[in-house]
């Protein structure tokens, strides 16, 4: 989230680090000692993905144009296998994580109706979203939404 650095003779020496950690507790710590040391729970209430804090990875709510509906999609077990109370007792069924849908219902302008959605996928990393299948099937969906495109099966 944020250095803090102090001048000296040649220039400038770290001084202290803060960060915001998944569940969005914000901490620091000073290169000297390396202790980490708890500030406070971020206003968000959540965390970024451990690289990038949340509040840079929301930036895109200050788009929406008007009254924010909010849809959140628990995050569920996989259950698209057939061995899957088997999966269960070795531990290892799949889960299908959630995400939180903010769409605003928008203006009006030249006639054109202006809306923004914003989609919060749970536990996909900032760098991994761009080629998730998640992302993917929704840009589809709303392309169809919005056109009239098909998307070319053959």
């Amino acid at each position: 989230v944020g250095y803090h650095f102090r001048t000296t003779d040649t220039g400038f020496r770290l001084r202290r680090e803060i960060w915001e950690e998944r569940n969005g507790e914000m901490y620091s710590a000073t290169p000297l000692l390396g202790r980490k040391e708890y500030l406070r729970q971020s206003i968000y209430r959540k965390g970024g993905d451990g690289t990038v804090p949340y509040t840079s990875l929301s930036w895109s709510h200050t788009w929406h144009l008007g009254p924010v509906e909010i849809t959140e999609v628990a995050t569920r077990l996989d259950g698209s296998s057939r061995i899957g109370g088997f999966l269960d007792m070795i531990g290892m069924r799949g889960l299908i994580y959630g995400e939180n849908v903010f769409q605003s219902s928008g203006s009006t302008h030249d006639g054109k109706e202006l809306f923004t959605k914003v989609v919060e996928f749970q536990h996909i990393n900032h760098r991994d979203i761009i080629r998730h299948q998640k992302l993917r099937a929704l840009i589809v969906s709303e392309l169809i939404n919005i056109t009239n495109w098909q998307p070319n099966t053959s």
